[in-house]
């Protein structure tokens, strides 16, 4: 099991907001996850970020989707985020 939160904003800096995180960290704590995920709209900024909410145990990855690219690559890259997070999903929930 994983949960995604996704906003409808852009990711402007290095590391998601920090409301952002404490809700992400809210959800894993109801569901006893250690790994959330945030996917923003877009972002300033390439590659995921793991911040970790520290002396919890939780890690939180953010993903940015390019809401602007053609829709062919668009439903591509949500296809290869969705395996990401379903990968992340197995691994969590057995031999990492």
């Amino acid at each position: 099991m994983s949960v995604v939160d996704a906003k409808y904003v852009f990711l402007r800096t290095s590391a998601p907001r920090v409301e952002h995180l404490y809700q992400l960290f809210g959800y894993c704590t109801a569901l006893g996850l250690p790994h959330g995920h945030l996917v923003y709209a877009a972002a300033s900024r390439h590659g995921p970020s793991d911040p970790v909410i520290r002396r919890t145990g939780v890690t939180v990855t953010a993903h940015a989707l390019d809401l602007g690219r053609p829709l062919a690559d668009l439903l591509a890259s949500v296809a290869v985020l969705a395996d990401r997070i379903a990968a992340d999903t197995v691994c969590l929930g057995g031999e990492r």
